[in-house]
């Protein structure tokens, strides 16, 4: 079955942000694993009074909700937050990668709102690494990449064994393919 986006519900808004600012300032698509595995679940967490933390979007295998517009700057990986657009996938970091993998959906979703953010705002379909990060070199990156290259968080999502390359083609498909007709 060829891939159609989900539906995307915006019936919960992060209550933790930090304000807007230009869109001009995006430059990096953070991919994080939300320790949970349902998305309206991640979002009404995010509703809530006491995370402190925020995000974009979550995405599962079946569902995708909005919990802040794009300028409006997501608390999800600092120092990045401001220059960044991110998602939380209802996953979990310990996953292996045929566990990732079998999540096929909500991998498709992830690629899709990556490769339309890329596109919206010039940003490389590349995965940086944190020596990437510290030069500043725009792109995808995970939570890993951020806490390794700052040293302001200790969070390592979405794990080692999440399946960059493929999320990467997927992406690059969606790009080409769906974005180039629909978009």
């Amino acid at each position: 079955m060829p891939f159609q986006p989900h539906k995307v519900h915006s019936n919960y808004h992060a209550s933790f942000h930090g304000g807007t600012r230009p869109t001009s300032a995006i430059r990096y698509i953070e991919v994080h694993a939300a320790e949970a595995l349902s998305a309206a679940g991640i979002a009404a967490y995010f509703a809530g009074s006491g995370p402190g933390g925020s995000t974009h979007l979550t995405i599962d295998n079946d569902s995708t909700y909005r919990c802040l517009s794009d300028e409006v700057i997501a608390y999800s990986a600092p120092p990045l937050n401001e220059e960044s657009l991110s998602f939380e996938l209802a996953a979990y970091t310990s996953w292996k990668r045929p566990t990732w993998l079998a999540h096929r959906a909500m991998l498709e979703e992830a690629a899709y709102w990556t490769a339309r953010w890329a596109k919206k705002y010039g940003i490389p379909l590349k995965w940086r690494s944190s020596r990437a990060l510290r030069a500043g070199k725009p792109g995808i990156c995970g939570h890993l990449a951020s806490s390794h290259a700052f040293g302001r968080t200790d969070h390592t999502d979405p794990g080692r064994p999440f399946p960059r390359r493929r999320f990467s083609r997927l992406a690059r498909f969606a790009f080409m393919h769906y974005l180039r007709k629909h978009a």
